[in-house]
């Protein structure tokens, strides 16, 4: 934190933006977002949408995927409209003092009036051991993982152990459509056979608009990161019209590689949250390591950081590949493995990937002319 109030940042991309300079390492941060957006977040939210209406439905998993995406990308794609007169911003909107009867934030109201109401808010309502009370509090709220999420999965393995603890692939096949196992339905099962009928509905619902809100979310992020971050570096002069229909057009896109990504989740073993996590851990490492060379290393320029970025990732990619072609064996099975997949567990990875790139960072930085040390003064 230190170090983004010194350099008057607020997020790591405009951090490292202002570090290196240049472009590149800025779009290469909104491609691997939206890879990790398809990778990690589309793809699973609607997966585990569609196990909870295959459950409560019994219908197949692929209708109910195409239920729940459709229905979607219906809402998320028809609510990016361009503005209607009536939806414009006010002509004062980037006026912090506005017009004392017309505006909608009078500037005697905004001054006075707010100050009032903020003495009691921000100085009255809490002191120093309430801000070291708040920060141990949301340290002890990060057990509840532990009631919420892992409790549940094993209450419902207890009390279903031939289906949610099913082995044999062709058992696993019988009760949930796939072969790797069936924990990933432990939760809607224990919804769908415990709860009564009302409370079977509320909770579908509140589960099935969970979902859509978040679907909805990660689409106009995507969508936007597309069109502002990557669409206009290459169509600088494109005008409001053609941003929205590129919108439109790249959530459709994000919905169609999801859907298509959906049974290579369905046959991961381990589970979503263990899927999302082996991600994470091919693709993210190289971006921790170049963000602390930034910080700790003034030798470190913008070559060093792309080329390391693009490296690591590539070195990222082609394990993740690697782990999907291959799988894991079922129960039974030989595990005739690479070594590098069988024996090198993707916690390890991270640390390998992770020490790559700070070697491959700090080589080319060395090899390379540094940034002029005005320009990292400021970023300190």
């Amino acid at each position: 934190m230190p170090v983004y109030i010194a350099s008057g940042v607020i997020t790591m991309p405009e951090y490292l933006k202002k570090r290196f300079g240049g472009r590149r390492i800025q779009m290469y941060m909104s491609v691997l977002s939206l890879l990790l957006y398809i990778l990690t977040k589309i793809s699973t939210d609607i997966y585990a949408g569609a196990l909870f209406i295959q459950v409560a439905l019994g219908w197949d998993i692929y209708l109910s995927t195409i239920l729940l995406v459709v229905v979607t990308a219906i809402f998320t794609i028809a609510v990016i409209v361009p503005n209607t007169t009536c939806h414009l911003p006010r002509s004062d909107a980037f006026h912090i003092l506005r017009d004392p009867i017309t505006g909608d934030l009078p500037w005697p109201g905004l001054i006075f009036g707010l100050t009032i109401l903020s003495l009691f808010a921000w100085c009255n309502d809490q002191n120093l051991s309430h801000a070291k009370g708040g920060s141990i509090l949301a340290g002890y709220l990060k057990l509840l993982p532990m009631f919420f999420v892992l409790m549940p999965g094993m209450i419902s393995r207890a009390l279903y152990p031939d289906e949610i603890g099913c082995v044999a692939p062709s058992e696993c096949m019988k009760y949930c459509g796939s072969e790797t196992g069936c924990a990933n339905i432990a939760y809607p099962k224990l919804v769908m056979t415990l709860l009564p009928v009302g409370l079977k509905g509320l909770m579908i619902a509140v589960i099935m608009a969970a979902l859509m809100s978040s679907l909805t979310s990660i689409f106009n992020s995507a969508s936007t990161i597309f069109t502002m971050d990557i669409w206009l570096y290459f169509r600088k002069k494109a005008k409001d019209r053609e941003l929205v229909i590129v919108g439109r057009v790249c959530t459709a896109l994000l919905v169609v590689i999801s859907i298509l990504w959906i049974p290579v989740i369905q046959h991961v073993s381990s589970g979503i949250v263990d899927y999302v996590q082996s991600i994470n851990s091919y693709l993210t490492p190289p971006l921790t390591a170049i963000f602390i060379l930034a910080i700790f290393f003034k030798r470190v320029n913008e070559q060093g950081a792309f080329w390391a970025l693009i490296i690591g990732m590539l070195i990222g990619f082609i394990r993740m590949v690697m782990d999907f072609v291959y799988g894991q064996p079922k129960c039974g099975q030989l595990d005739s493995r690479p070594s590098i997949i069988k024996n090198v567990h993707y916690l390890y990875f991270t640390i390998i990937l992770f020490v790559l790139t700070t070697i491959i960072c700090i080589v080319i930085s060395l090899c390379t002319p540094a940034i002029p040390e005005e320009q990292v003064s400021v970023s300190r």
